[in-house]
């Protein structure tokens, strides 16, 4: 058997592999990289002859040298885009993403009911996020600003946790951020954008 042969019989192969999820030669330690392809299911599905069959028969028809070297090269380069098929990025968020992002506007009750997780820990994470702890929505700028200007005007943060229904913790980072925002330039007016 020619090289070319052999090549082309290795790549329909690896072609037919492909539709089963695989995509490497058997051998004795394994090799299998997962589910059949999508591609090529819907292919067969739409009564569409599977690539490694169409190329096979090209192959057997064509009659020099230079026409199966040619086909040869189109399998080869439809196997490395099967092979090679980019799958969706899939962006994943943590749990406690999801927690903040899907329990915004429930009560902490309802939140660690629905994720399985103590409130107490629904509401340290919303505090930890600048978020109210019962309602899970974010706090905003008006929340700083008023922890700030109550803190000046001779509150504890103690004081002011318990008036804000959060945490002191909550109070001084609160206090912190708006600091760190007006020594920075950013102004709550403008959306949180920085002053030019």
């Amino acid at each position: 058997m020619s090289d070319t042969a052999q090549r082309m019989r290795q790549v329909l192969l690896r072609l037919e592999m492909v539709g089963h999820g695989a995509t490497q030669a058997w051998n004795a330690s394994g090799g299998h990289s997962g589910e059949p392809d999508d591609r090529m299911v819907a292919q067969i599905v739409r009564g569409e002859q599977p690539p490694h069959l169409i190329y096979a028969r090209r192959w057997q028809t064509a009659k020099t040298e230079s026409s199966r070297l040619t086909i040869l090269t189109e399998a080869e380069a439809e196997l490395t885009s099967w092979i090679k098929r980019q799958s969706p990025a899939v962006a994943t968020k943590s749990d406690s993403e999801i927690m903040l992002e899907d329990g915004a506007g429930h009560s902490a009750e309802t939140a660690a009911r629905r994720f399985g997780v103590h409130q107490a820990f629904i509401r340290r994470l919303r505090a930890k996020n600048d978020r109210d702890p019962e309602t899970g929505l974010p706090w905003g700028s008006e929340r700083a600003e008023l922890a700030s200007e109550l803190s000046r005007s001779g509150l504890s943060q103690a004081q002011i946790a318990k008036r804000l229904g959060v945490s002191q913790q909550s109070v001084s980072r609160l206090i912190q951020r708006h600091r760190f925002r007006r020594q920075q330039g950013y102004s709550y007016s403008e959306g949180g954008s920085r002053a030019s």
